[in-house]
């Protein structure tokens, strides 16, 4: 007598007998249509295979993630069947009930599965992201295919994990196939749009106790060509002056007079994206050496770097690829540990002995220690980094005792790419491809590689170490600052005296913009990157014309004043080029 079964999906998050799955063999093939309105069709072909000749299935039932699910329809070898559907806070159930008995060894049935939802993808900001769970066993698993069509509307691919077989493009959508056995079972994450915006607040709080005036520079996120592109809103006091060093970094300089206390409120729009930009390296050697955390020398550094079987001969990608999987495989993320309001930052040595007791810091540290002892110029970088889940993509970077809570990350400097970032962290604690391609919820603040523990991040700027929410980071669908590009010129003398005496002048130029440009060119004066309110020295010249490129590489012409009433009038100059001349002439004199 045959035995019959109701036969569970392992999809998802079910909860199944695996005794009853081991008796069928599936294959599927799941087709998900995404409109322009981030509506989606789900359709599952799937095939059943009877492995046995004392089973057969009278209902099919599968767990599926989808909210929100409506028009549900099934059919069996294209007869419509009955469907049940259950829905918890948990999971939604849909049972297809069979029609037809799957008898005897070998024999098969095709079902079809149609419903639509609204919630597979999900818009956060101005970027759309879609996660498709991966199967819960594979055990009896014959074939896995996912289709995903994706409507020109919703926008490019800025990340896509697993890469799919192919891609092509179909009317208004573009298709992603994935496939084969490498793919087998698995989820998939993609981030679909242009970019993601952020709405940022900071805060810094300053104080200067002694009794004369002292110059004190705080840190602001910096634009960083082809990934990071800051706007300023509104900041409460106007910095002196904002510089850049060698890593990139931007520094607002302010002047505290006497006992005095500031409080620098700065509300940015920050648009992340994901460009190529190929950056000079300009030195190397800095980007090699050995640093506190970074003891690239030590003796368990080298030991752990014998192991890696890295080739000289191969490219800097493929060993820091090399060195990336040692560290997401290699080290254990201590939730326990990040979740301590005093947390230190340990280095490399003691996350190589220790390496079940790690946090964002030491994966960060280790890489970069390694790419470097093997002579691959890499950083680390402090920032902000949007999570909606703790466990799989965590935070760790603690500013003192408050809630301010950073990540810290890395990056290597590839010959063909330029300066790459990775995250070891979240590429260990969720599984996902974070060396390969990388997101945009990584926000930069500041960079180590000149230094392994300067700048310090903005929300480190505080008086009382328990100061808290000096960090307000939220998503935007839509730029509201309009990006305004201004700038202020002026001639004056040079400072030097003998250029004084003969009249000899620079040109400053100020860029009053609300952001950096680019490629800046007046006269015969270049400069490569100008941020917001840096002013540069230049050489003298009488052209009006600027010409500049914005960050996404646009060149714009534009006439320029420049004001010469900041230095004296050519009738007192003369005076003044006399007096120091008699002067030390009578000097010289007198002297004799």
């Amino acid at each position: 007598m045959k035995k019959f079964i109701a036969l569970f999906l392992l999809f998802l998050s079910i909860s199944a007998n695996p005794a009853y799955a081991k008796e069928f063999a599936t294959s599927y093939i799941i087709n998900y249509s995404i409109d322009e309105n981030a509506n989606t069709k789900v359709e599952y072909d799937i095939e059943l295979e009877n492995l046995t000749s004392e089973y057969y299935a009278t209902e099919y039932s599968l767990g599926l993630t989808e909210d929100n699910i409506i028009d549900i329809s099934a059919t069996q070898d294209n007869q419509k069947i009955e469907v049940e559907f259950t829905n918890t806070k948990e999971k939604s159930n849909v049972t297809l009930k069979l029609i037809k008995s799957i008898v005897g060894k070998g024999k098969t049935t095709k079902l079809n599965l149609q419903f639509t939802s609204d919630k597979l993808i999900s818009k956060k900001g101005s970027v759309y992201e879609l996660t498709i769970p991966k199967l819960v066993a594979t055990e009896s698993l014959n074939t896995y295919k996912v289709i995903l069509n994706v409507h020109n509307l919703i926008g490019n691919e800025l990340y896509i994990f697993p890469q799919p077989l192919t891609i092509t493009k179909k009317d208004d959508y573009k298709v992603f196939e994935f496939s084969g056995d490498g793919f087998k079972g698995s989820g998939i994450n993609a981030v679909f749009g242009e970019f993601q915006l952020f709405n940022v607040n900071l805060k810094y709080h300053l104080k200067n106790p002694t009794g004369q005036k002292v110059k004190q520079d705080i840190t602001i996120p910096p634009d960083i060509r082809g990934r990071q592109n800051i706007v300023i809103k509104n900041i409460s006091k106007i910095p002196n002056k904002i510089y850049s060093d060698q890593d990139g970094n931007y520094f607002a300089e302010y002047y505290l007079e006497q006992s005095e206390e500031k409080i620098i409120d700065l509300n940015l729009e920050v648009k992340v994206l994901n460009l190529p930009f190929k950056e000079k390296l300009v030195d190397p050697k800095i980007y090699t050496s050995s640093q506190p955390f970074w003891e690239k020398n030590s003796e368990i550094v080298t030991q752990t770097l014998k192991t890696l079987n890295l080739n000289p001969a191969d490219s800097d990608t493929v060993n820091a690829k090399k060195i990336f999987q040692f560290v997401t495989n290699h080290l254990q993320y201590n939730l326990d540990k990040a979740s301590n309001s005093s947390i230190e930052r340990e280095g490399v040595e003691y996350a190589l002995t220790n390496p079940t007791d790690t946090v964002c810091m030491e994966f960060a540290d280790s890489f970069v220690t390694l790419a470097r002892a093997t002579g691959i110029s890499a950083r680390e970088i402090n920032g902000y980094a949007y999570t909606s889940g703790a466990t799989n993509k965590p935070l760790s970077l603690r500013l003192t005792n408050s809630n301010d809570i950073l990540h810290s990350w890395a990056e290597y400097y590839s010959e063909t790419e330029g300066w790459v970032q990775v995250d070891p962290t979240w590429a260990s604690t969720s599984g996902l491809d974070f060396f390969t391609q990388f997101d945009t919820n990584h926000i930069t603040f500041v960079t180590h590689g000149i230094n392994s523990n300067y700048p310090y991040p903005a929300g480190s700027f505080k008086i009382d170490p328990e100061e808290d929410n000096f960090i307000n980071v939220d998503f935007i669908s839509e730029q509201t600052v309009p990006v305004e590009y201004k700038f202020e010129a002026r001639k004056v003398l040079k400072s030097n005296i003998l250029d004084m005496i003969r009249l000899k002048t620079e040109l400053v130029l100020i860029n009053k913009s609300n952001t950096t440009v680019y490629n800046v060119k007046i006269g015969d004066n270049i400069v490569a990157a100008l941020p917001p309110f840096a002013q540069v020295s230049l050489k003298d010249t009488d052209s009006s014309e600027i010409r500049f490129e914005t960050f996404t590489g646009k060149e714009i012409n534009s006439e320029i004043t420049i004001e010469n009433n900041q230095y004296l009038p050519k009738v007192i100059l003369p005076i003044i080029s006399f007096l120091v001349a008699l002067a030390l002439f009578l000097y010289v004199i007198f002297r004799k």
